[in-house]
């Protein structure tokens, strides 16, 4: 039984040793978040300010589209809106414009795939009216 407690007691050392530099880790990532927290404490405001930017903004496109978090909800109305005055627009000059993240655009544009074109990875807003119904109704760029 010598042998056992022995062995017992060595893991439970080894396990002390370990909690002990997980703790240390733990306090150096705390110091580190607290002095970045600092240097960022005086752009709060601005980052408030612009909050109340978006969420007017989003608001004036169908409502409160503000998250909890502070990022916005995208809806296909934004994306249509912006296409409409910018048409031929990448998923990545989307998600840069409304700050959001490019498989947010990319989802959006496949769940409302009937209201929208892609042609060469550049999309344009469906409108049968004015003979726009697929990628062929579009004219290619000039470069």
């Amino acid at each position: 039984m010598a042998e056992g407690t022995r062995k017992r007691s060595r893991i439970e050392a080894a396990l002390d040793a370990a909690d002990q530099i997980i703790e240390g880790q733990k306090e150096t990532l705390d110091e580190a978040i607290d002095e970045l927290n600092k240097k960022l404490a005086p752009y709060d405001k601005l980052k408030e300010k612009r909050d109340k930017l978006v969420k007017a903004r989003n608001a004036l496109s169908g409502g409160n589209v503000l998250t909890g978090a502070g990022s916005t909800r995208l809806t296909w109305q934004m994306i249509a809106e912006e296409l409409e005055t910018n048409p031929g627009r990448t998923p990545e000059e989307l998600a840069k414009k409304f700050n959001v993240k490019t498989t947010n655009v990319t989802s959006a544009l496949w769940r409302q795939k009937d209201k929208f074109i892609n042609k060469n990875g550049r999309y344009y807003v469906r409108d049968p009216e004015a003979g726009i119904n697929t990628a062929e109704d579009i004219e290619d760029e000039e470069e």
